[in-house]
């Protein structure tokens, strides 16, 4: 009979030394060493004592269970100034929308909006209807009367040439900036008003009819007659 051949354990040889102490000597144990080795082996390892290299990971002994997958690293973020980057853009881009619906709101400064405005009189705007829309104006005017919103607010006035001796008859519309204190308004003050030509709307006269008039909205203006002013 071929003797079983284990490979050498260092711990098993001690342990085959004192064989006599762990397992009890016998016949089998006296003439197969290999026999013992393995005796040795099975005895400790119902036991529960396993040889492991102290480097080696633990991983659970239950047959079909997979170790634990290593932990992954964290994804760096994106850099700050690529943050930065995208947060400009969008700012640029929402100007550039509120810029787009809302018009009246001037980019310049009102020194400068006041400087570049083109000098006119109230006939000529009405004279060129259509034609001068989009441009920045500045004229002098007389209030006539006040003109109501659809909410029921005095939003802006109908007004005449501030020359009275022209004897005309024009009359064109100014809306008024937002945030004018109209109780420092009253009707027959001379008005002087920057703003932007916004060329002929339809709309209705005291008596229901329809009528066509030149608007321009006012984005400053000062009253000559009582001093106030908004800018």
């Amino acid at each position: 009979m071929q003797q079983l051949q284990l490979p050498p354990f260092p711990w098993l040889e001690l342990f085959a030394r004192l064989g006599t102490f762990a397992i009890g000597e016998s016949p089998i144990t006296r003439t197969s060493p290999g026999v013992l080795h393995c005796v040795i082996f099975c005895r400790f390892y119902e036991g529960g004592i396993m040889y492991q290299s102290p480097n080696q990971p633990q991983y659970p002994s239950q047959p079909g269970e997979r170790p634990p997958a290593p932990p992954r690293s964290p994804k760096k973020l994106p850099s700050l100034w690529i943050i930065a980057s995208i947060a400009g853009a969008l700012v640029l881009l929402a100007v550039a929308i509120g810029y787009a619906f809302n018009p009246s709101k001037p980019l310049l400064s009102p020194a400068q909006f006041k400087a570049q405005a083109q000098d006119t009189t109230v006939e000529n705007l009405d004279k060129d209807g259509n034609a001068g829309k989009g441009s920045d104006v500045h004229f002098t005017c007389k209030i006539l009367k006040f003109v109501k919103d659809g909410s029921g607010n005095t939003a802006g006035a109908n007004v005449e040439s501030a020359d009275t001796s022209s004897y005309s008859f024009t009359v064109i519309h100014v809306e008024f900036p937002s945030g004018t204190n109209v109780a420092e308004l009253n009707e027959g003050d001379t008005l002087e008003v920057w703003g932007t030509d916004e060329g002929v709307f339809s709309g209705q006269n005291a008596l229901g009819g329809t009528v066509q008039e030149v608007a321009v909205n006012a984005l400053y203006l000062t009253d000559d007659t009582t001093g106030y002013g908004i800018e």
